[in-house]
């Protein structure tokens, strides 16, 4: 499992006492998101001569663990007819979450600021710096949707997550005048639900106990589909940075 860095005296105290006691991080469960919806602030393709092209800036919320979930365009002109080999997708960096550790649910309506050390998916969870609950996020009983603001990246405070290509395409990908366009995004959402006991992280963080959600370590899989073709990109040459 997957889990935040303990900091501080406190902390280390933990660490120590938990080798007697509990597991190194059963401060931390981790469970699995239900609904995760991601505002899709701008998609881009890289052609052939390394121009970055924006296909379209939709500021559309799609929930990603629906599997139907896509963006789905006609291309109208906007990109220009060619061939295109790398994508970029700029994400928000607040979400609307539900889900559970296994016991403690996300509470309708709650929300909080997740500050971070991460910059990039691979470096989750790193440290935790901040965790400020603005309502309630915590439920024993149902669970609803509630809102996270993730400042990763030494919290950075930029309201970006770009998820790109490492490398190109195997085959580059044709673009015409008229294409229609899917692009669709497929995460991994394991243990990016999490719960924390107030004082848990350091004294004062949290200041109560708080259930919270980190972006998923891994993107299983980005298409790409121009008129009858789709170009994958799989997980090991996806980065996403925050």
């Amino acid at each position: 499992m997957n889990n935040p860095k303990l900091l501080g005296a406190r902390g280390a105290a933990l660490f120590i006492l938990s080798g007697l006691f509990l597991n190194t991080w059963d401060a931390f469960a981790a469970g699995e998101a239900t609904h995760y919806w991601v505002t899709v602030k701008k998609i881009e393709f890289r052609n052939l001569s390394g121009q970055w092209v924006t296909a379209m800036e939709p500021n559309k919320a799609i929930d990603l663990v629906d599997p139907e979930s896509k963006f789905s365009f006609q291309n109208g002109g906007k990109i220009p007819p060619g061939d295109y080999e790398i994508f970029k997708i700029t994400l928000s960096e607040t979400f609307k979450v539900s889900g559970s550790d296994g016991e403690k649910k996300t509470k309708t309506g709650g929300e909080i600021v997740v500050g971070g050390t991460a910059s990039k998916a691979s470096d989750l969870p790193g440290e935790i710096t901040s965790l400020q609950e603005r309502s309630p996020t915590l439920s024993k009983d149902t669970e609803g949707e509630m809102t996270v603001h993730v400042n990763l990246d030494h919290e950075d405070r930029d309201d970006i997550i770009e998820i790109y290509g490492k490398r190109p395409f195997p085959k580059p990908l044709t673009i015409k005048a008229n294409s229609k366009i899917v692009v669709a995004l497929v995460f991994n959402l394991k243990e990016t639900i999490h719960f924390a006991w107030k004082d848990s992280v350091a004294p004062g963080l949290p200041a109560a106990d708080v259930i919270y959600f980190l972006p998923s370590r891994r993107v299983e899989d980005v298409s790409v589909k121009s008129d009858f073709r789709t170009a994958y990109t799989s997980s090991d040459d996806i980065e996403m940075v925050f």
